[in-house]
């Protein structure tokens, strides 16, 4: 067996099959794999204790990041390819920004937890495997989140690969002073000559709406920050009131959307009826989030790879999701790259399946 893993992968897709090299990847990462899925990988179970160690054993051995992501890729294809041939996480246009990005995107809620390092090797794990849409906030972490990120995209900068990722961050603070300041230190954290997309955050109610896009509101100083350049996009998030987002969408040109399109989001209150078609009629990019339900599905009966692929199977553009660790990373990547499409029926058979045992009256966005 050859040494090195481009090697080994290459000798792997011309000798063994890859569901077999798909159990070999299990046992390296420390998974159980459900057989009989349709697409290959069905739905991996997390061994976490064993898993982190086995892996992070695997990837020293392997060369990093870059090493394992060649056979991730070349398993999760499952069908016979070279090393430098490896299936790719698919793409869709930001709108009209000018981006392709991943429809996988790295949420950075999680980003502040363990230590520096971890949290860095976890943003190259994610860009490694394909993914290059890059969210986070001020507020996560007390900022500990983008100061991590700012590492992160200072080492890109020097290594001529900073075009390579998309960074979305917001604001949450609601009038012009305190926005302001709350841009600069983003920026300051950051340590990026721009930030490509500022979203103002969590647009939930009509008079929230009224008080930021009011003259001495937070989208004034948004609007400053785009105009000093420091800004290259604006966006707005909103979690429970999809009429609200259709008014604020009419009222400013943002570049994105940023609204829950999970599962959950069909069973009540749905975005996907009337703000995803407006969206995309105004070439409005419009990137899904609690696509697990703020995590509230990863501990019940749902599948969650079937989760994920619903709202893959939306005309959105990219779906964030926060990952804790290396193991959740190859997880989605893996889910990510066996979809291949789910009908309207087989939609609302799941919606059915998750209404059964989701109490709404836990999911906020909801009430």
């Amino acid at each position: 067996m050859p040494d090195k893993l481009s090697e080994m992968v290459s000798w792997l897709a011309e000798h063994v099959h890859a569901t077999d090299v798909a159990m070999l990847l299990a046992g390296i990462v420390g998974w159980k794999l459900k057989a009989g899925s349709a697409a290959g990988i069905d739905r991996p179970i997390r061994k976490r204790s064993k898993g982190r160690k086995n892996l992070a054993r695997f990837m020293k051995l392997a060369g990093g990041a870059g090493a394992l992501a060649t056979l991730v890729r070349a398993v999760t294809g499952f069908k016979q390819v070279d090393a430098d041939e490896a299936v790719a996480i698919p793409t869709r246009q930001l709108g009209s920004m000018g981006f392709n990005a991943s429809v996988l995107g790295m949420g950075g809620v999680y980003i502040p937890g363990g230590t520096e390092l971890e949290g860095i090797a976890l943003l190259d794990t994610a860009l490694e495997l394909g993914i290059n849409y890059f969210d986070t906030a001020s507020q996560y972490g007390d900022g500990e989140s983008e100061r991590r990120y700012g590492i992160w995209l200072e080492r890109l900068q020097r290594e001529g690969r900073r075009n390579e990722v998309f960074i979305a961050t917001k604001t949450l603070t609601r009038g012009f002073i305190r926005a302001t300041e709350e841009i600069e230190g983003s920026a300051e954290r950051l340590r990026t000559d721009r930030i490509d997309l500022l979203q103002v955050h969590a647009i939930n109610d009509y008079d929230t709406w009224r008080t930021v896009n009011s003259r001495i509101g937070s989208m004034r100083a948004i609007e400053n920050a785009k105009d000093s350049g420091l800004v290259r996009h604006i966006g707005i998030s909103g979690h429970g009131s999809p009429e609200v987002m259709l008014t604020a969408i009419e009222e400013f040109p943002f570049d994105s959307v940023l609204i829950p399109l999970g599962i959950t989001d069909r069973i009540h209150k749905p975005y996907v009826e009337e703000v995803l078609p407006k969206c995309i009629e105004e070439n409005i990019s419009c990137v899904a989030m609690k696509v697990f339900a703020e995590g509230k599905l990863v501990n019940t009966e749902a599948d969650l790879q079937r989760c994920l692929h619903y709202t893959l199977s939306l005309p959105m553009s990219t779906a964030i999701i926060g990952m804790k660790s290396p193991e959740e990373v190859i997880e989605n990547v893996a889910w990510t790259l066996a979809f291949a499409g789910m009908t309207e029926d087989r939609r609302e058979a799941l919606a059915n399946e998750i209404s059964a045992f989701i109490d709404l009256d836990e999911l906020w966005w909801k009430r």
